[in-house]
């Protein structure tokens, strides 16, 4: 089977499941990412196609993301990179010295974009980067290697307050943490709930702000210094909630939108 009939006959299929517009993007990635100037066997297409059809992210099939100009490799270990965590990064490289000699760290860094996107474009920047899972942590190492990346990475339970003695002197944190409670399950979308980590995703209890609370706890200690700024990631409908659990102990709180105008984003400074 030649690959552009493939792609075609992908888009197709896949009308089972997506909008057309969205359809022939994945159809067009997968050309793109696996099929491009090979022959193709009908075996090979229909396995393909079968995952796609059970739902499966496209990412994981082809076993890869772009995360702000670079290719990430992912896995059922890692979340698959969001543009909204994009456009947090873009916002800290604009607010941040890029020149200076800054400590950051990422916590929950999953397949590592963050930490690795930003140690690639601010190289003056000491970037740490940790994750409870063992799994996730393996492929963020791996990604940073191929990439050509200066990132410390740590295994680490951040909820356990008996490991924040290892955090001291960060001039920057950031988090994307899990804010989905375990009662929203059933209005999620199967491609996500069915593939991606429930530990990336969902918090052990209803409190959706757990993680967010000990980390500006964290941040009221020595972890991040006098001065330093706090960002984080965040669900639209919680944003104003954590926007309140910063503004006892931090100064300068900001909510900033996405691109579609939605508060995602939080900012604040010790």
């Amino acid at each position: 089977m030649k690959p552009e009939a493939a792609q075609n006959r992908l888009a197709q299929a896949l009308l089972a499941l997506y909008e057309e517009r969205e359809a022939s993007t994945i159809a067009r990635y997968i050309y793109e990412d696996c099929w491009r100037g090979k022959t193709l066997r009908e075996e090979d297409y229909l396995a393909l196609e079968s995952r796609l059809l059970a739902a499966e992210p496209w990412q994981y099939v082809v076993g890869s993301a772009e995360f702000y100009g670079y290719s990430f490799a992912v896995n059922s270990a890692t979340l698959i990179p969001r543009p909204e965590t994009e456009e947090l990064l873009y916002w800290i490289l604009q607010r941040e010295n890029k020149q200076a000699p800054l400590k950051v760290l990422d916590i929950g860094t999953g397949s590592g974009c963050m930490a690795i996107s930003l140690a690639k474009r601010a190289p003056n920047w000491q970037v740490y980067a940790l994750d409870y899972s063992a799994a996730a942590l393996e492929l963020a190492q791996q990604n940073a290697q191929q990439l050509g990346a200066n990132v410390q990475f740590m295994e680490l339970d951040i909820l356990a307050k008996e490991n924040w003695a290892q955090l001291a002197d960060f001039d920057l944190i950031m988090s994307n943490p899990p804010y989905i409670a375990p009662s929203e399950a059933k209005s999620m979308a199967a491609n996500v709930l069915d593939y991606e980590p429930h530990m990336a995703l969902f918090t052990e209890t209803e409190d959706r702000l757990v993680f967010y609370r000990e980390i500006v706890q964290l941040c009221q200690g020595k972890a991040l210094k006098e001065g330093g700024s706090l960002y984080f990631e965040a669900n639209t409908f919680s944003a104003q909630e954590i926007a309140e659990l910063m503004r006892p102990s931090l100064q300068e709180v900001q909510i900033m939108p996405d691109l579609e105008g939605r508060p995602r984003m939080l900012s604040g400074k010790k």
